[in-house]
């Protein structure tokens, strides 16, 4: 059921939205981010996972003919939260456990 929302609200809202701001490069870019961060926030208020919705909104979007430009403009964003990503998974290793499973590792 919400998948099906989401193909109808892509096909009727969101191509008619991009066909008016088609030559504005900034302004579809924003509308890409919009789409996946509300369609996130939708599915996390459903009780899914943000994840899960901003998946979705990805691959509904990915249906429309502007979906190679937008993936060009979000790499640089991709990348910094792939960085950040990181960070925060060496931010949660706990080292002192390290001491109980380095020697049985070397086993």
């Amino acid at each position: 059921m919400f998948i099906t929302v989401l193909v109808l609200l892509e096909r009727y809202v969101v191509r008619k939205i991009m066909g008016y701001i088609e030559r504005i490069q900034e302004a579809l870019f924003v509308l890409g981010l919009a789409w996946c961060i509300g369609i996130a926030t939708v599915s996390h208020h459903m009780g899914l996972f943000f994840e899960t919705g901003a998946f979705f909104a990805g691959v509904i979007l990915a249906r429309h003919k502007i979906a190679l430009f937008i993936s060009e403009k979000l790499k640089p964003l991709r990348d910094f939260f792939l960085v950040l990503f990181f960070f925060s998974l060496g931010a949660k290793l706990d080292l002192l456990i390290m001491k109980d499973i380095f020697v049985p590792a070397l086993l």
